[in-house]
């Protein structure tokens, strides 16, 4: 509802602004408290359901059986949850699978395990971190694992793995920070003699807002309420939002209204007060040109009296 005492400025971009980042389009209105207060409420909830599921409960999947109806509540939030819907795309092409071949050189960390192959006395796994090389070459790769592995004692040694064969490179997309990889280990000959398995970090740009995995998604169920929480937080958050662009776009649903009744109320109640108080003033007025009237009337109908000249008074004085 339109009035004059707010300026709307362009209203489509204020609804527009007002989508893309919660309070954005009442700032550009000069609405300052409201718009703090939108951005504040509507992207603080937005953001508390996102760290409740470990930045995973913002997502859009099209598949048959797997379909995020709750993605529409949460894409009313605007900008955060556009790339939801981009990145669903990336995830379900056909070149995002689990790798046997690289498609390009890797240098990056790595913790995980590996295990000897041939000393069957001490086949336990042994946990490493470090970095992790790999180059593609024609047909196979070439990689070298370097850090330090982490004795049963607790002491912890440098150590050098050359890798060679069976590597496996988990899909690049997913909803998860960490990429699992694991690779034979071979000696100077080329024979396999450990094996080497663990995780590389994934890029945020591969993880964010993704959609889940069956794994990912039963690990989040098992979380229990924190998951079902914050599915219903990023809803509210989005839903909202859609009420503060109406707010930006058309202002507020009530108040006006009842504003411009009560001015017209007060307005007619004044009027109301002048005209009794005109309607007074005249009263008098005429009561008083009454009596006026009245008394000249009086004044007319009395007779005239006739004046006699008093005697002139004697005064006798006595004589002793």
């Amino acid at each position: 509802m339109t009035h004059p005492q707010i300026n709307f400025k362009s209203r489509f971009l204020a609804g527009l602004l007002g989508y893309l980042v919660p309070g954005t389009g009442h700032l550009y209105q000069g609405r300052t408290f409201k718009g703090i207060v939108y951005f504040v409420c509507i992207f603080g909830m937005f953001l508390c359901g996102m760290s409740l599921s470990n930045w995973r409960c913002v997502s859009w999947s099209s598949e048959p059986g797997k379909k995020t109806y709750g993605y529409f509540a949460q894409l009313g939030v605007g900008l955060p949850s556009l790339p939801a819907y981009i990145q669903s795309r990336r995830f379900y092409n056909r070149n995002n699978n689990d790798l046997k071949q690289i498609d390009g050189n890797i240098a990056t960390t790595f913790h995980g395990e590996f295990s000897s192959m041939t000393d069957l006395s001490n086949s336990e796994s042994v946990e490493v971190t470090g970095e992790l090389e790999i180059k593609r070459m024609s047909g196979t790769f070439e990689g070298v694992f370097r850090g330090n592995k982490r004795n049963a004692n607790g002491s912890t040694e440098p150590v050098e793995l050359k890798l060679g064969h069976d590597l496996a490179l988990e899909k690049p997309l997913k909803a998860t920070k960490d990429r699992a990889f694991s690779s034979l280990v071979v000696n100077d000959k080329g024979e396999p003699v450990a094996e080497i398995k663990g995780f590389i970090p994934r890029s945020l740009f591969d993880r964010f807002e993704m959609p889940l995995d069956d794994d990912v998604l039963q690990k989040m169920h098992n979380t229990g309420r924190p998951w079902e929480l914050a599915l219903v937080m990023t809803w509210i958050a989005g839903l909202l939002n859609i009420l503060a662009v109406w707010d930006a776009v058309e202002g507020p649903a009530y108040g006006y209204d009842d504003e411009e009744l009560k001015e017209e109320e007060q307005k007619k109640t004044k009027e109301k007060k002048a005209k009794k108080k005109s309607d007074s003033a005249s009263e008098n007025l005429s009561n008083e040109e009454d009596v006026t009237t009245s008394t000249a009337e009086k004044s007319a109908s009395k007779p005239a009296s006739i004046s006699t000249p008093e005697s002139p008074t004697l005064e006798v004085k006595k004589e002793n």
